[in-house]
């Protein structure tokens, strides 16, 4: 119950005793770090985060220069609880509210150096962790009217930030997954973020009717294999089944082949359960289910 105090009345410059400031930094540091985990978990599960409160910034975002990866998660989780508050109101004050959003996580991400976002082939880095969440803020921020029917392309600017929010995430998922343990608890909050990733990829690429690069492609087709080579190697983990199955069930669908005779399927998706999909023999080459 003192943590939360404790942040509040941290400051950094404080007149107070030197043994004094370090535990109240201590304690600043334990709540914001309780809170990032909850306002992460809230991302994911699309559910208010249960600790509300003015963030103090008591770690600085870079020191001498490098850039703390769990300050800058800190700052993204900020971020990250106002996307569920965006349930109510007029398509004009949620898409602006969906545009300041993008400003904050822009303004965040210029904060740091643009190699600190090259992909590294060294070893598994906190960093990696912390790009990857943020990319899936990124993706979520706009998910909403990344999907949405748009045929005035209104919303182009979200299509665009989502569908490469999500080739970005995919493509550093295929690392973080080989490297960390097949059991750790974080993988299935990672293959869930992957799933919606990929499906999100595929979706808009076949609803604008835009061939999937090569480079694309095969990001595809590799998640689908460390899903499924991963469920294999840690009992329990069929959420990571599921979900390859899922994505190669709806790739061969929507393929770009007017001879298929598949028009329909029913998939296991995780979460959700059984879920109907159609591929429609109109025009407008729209899915449903």
């Amino acid at each position: 119950m003192g943590l939360p105090r404790s942040s509040k009345a941290y400051k950094p410059n404080g007149s107070s005793e030197p043994d004094n400031d370090e535990m109240q930094l201590q304690r600043a540091q334990i709540w914001e770090s309780l809170c990032s985990a909850d306002g992460l978990s809230g991302m994911i599960v699309n559910l208010p985060c249960a600790s509300q409160y003015q963030q103090s910034y008591s770690l600085p975002l870079a020191v001498d220069g490098i850039i703390q990866p769990r300050a800058y998660l800190i700052r993204l989780m900020h971020i990250s609880t106002k996307i569920q508050y965006r349930d109510e109101g007029s398509s004009a004050e949620l898409y602006a509210s969906t545009l300041e959003l993008d400003r904050q996580l822009n303004v965040l991400m210029s904060q740091t150096p643009k190699l600190w976002w090259a992909i590294s082939s060294r070893k598994l880095q906190p960093e990696q962790v912390v790009q990857f969440v943020h990319y899936c803020v990124k993706m979520r921020i706009h998910l909403s009217f990344a999907m949405r029917r748009d045929t005035s392309d209104e919303y182009i600017y979200s299509r665009l930030a989502c569908k490469d929010a999500c080739e970005f995430a995919v493509e550093r998922y295929q690392s973080l997954r080989q490297e960390l343990p097949s059991n750790i608890f974080i993988s299935q909050a990672l293959d869930l973020q992957a799933f919606t990733a990929t499906v999100i990829i595929i979706l808009l690429s076949y609803n604008s009717q835009d061939r999937l690069s090569p480079r694309i492609n095969s990001a595809v087709a590799q998640v689908i294999n460390i899903m499924e080579e991963k469920s294999i190697e840690a009992a329990g983990f069929d959420f990571a089944l599921r979900g390859g199955s899922t994505i190669r069930s709806l790739t061969k669908l929507l393929q770009d082949d007017e001879t298929s005779d598949l028009q329909e399927l029913t998939v296991t998706v995780p979460l959700l359960g059984k879920v109907h999909v159609r591929r429609n023999r109109s025009e407008e080459r729209r899915v449903g289910k």
